[in-house]
């Protein structure tokens, strides 16, 4: 079933992760990061550059335990700096996304999707709470622009998944 091979995988996740960051020195994952902020930096390119307008608004998440400096990459991405960044918001129905200078409710225009796994299908395995699932579905974003970035362990041949699950575009590591 499903559900229990994605209880499976979030057991591994801790482990799996806590192997990749004992393995790699902070100057590795430093450049790790400034690898996947130019693999993006490329993708935007080429994805804007084709008559589409850059996002005026960009949302990120406020990295967890194991999860990429999100902002800090974004940051280095010239046509995703140049509108405002919007953070989640959470209540125990419900996700929104709020601008942070203004704090009002905004919606994203390009958002980079949190989650422990993925695979090539764009398939994501998240904590288990469906938040981005929900929100997804109810404000549709292109896959194009809704983006998935990890590390490599994070990127895997196959992800359970159901039909109510809402797959992102991915961007594997070199």
């Amino acid at each position: 079933m499903v559900s229990n091979e994605k209880s499976v995988l979030r057991g591994e996740f801790k482990g799996l992760a806590e192997d990749f960051f004992a393995a790699h020195s902070g100057a590795a994952l430093e450049n790790m990061h400034a690898e996947i902020a130019a693999k993006l930096a490329r993708y935007t390119e080429n994805f804007f550059s084709a008559g589409k307008n850059p996002p005026e608004r960009v949302g990120i998440y406020k990295p967890l335990q194991y999860e990429l400096p999100v902002r800090q990459i974004v940051e280095q991405v010239p046509l995703l700096t140049q509108g405002t960044f919007l953070y989640p918001e959470y209540d125990k129905d419900s996700m929104w996304f709020v601008d942070e200078n203004s704090g009002e409710k905004a919606t994203p225009d390009f958002m980079i999707v949190p989650g422990l796994f993925v695979d090539k299908s764009g398939n994501r395995l998240g904590r288990g709470k469906g938040y981005y699932d929900h929100y997804l579905r109810d404000v549709p974003l292109a896959l194009e622009r809704r983006v998935f970035l990890g590390y490599p362990f994070q990127f895997l041949e196959f992800v359970p998944a159901l039909a109510r699950d809402v797959r992102v575009f991915t961007l594997p590591p070199t």
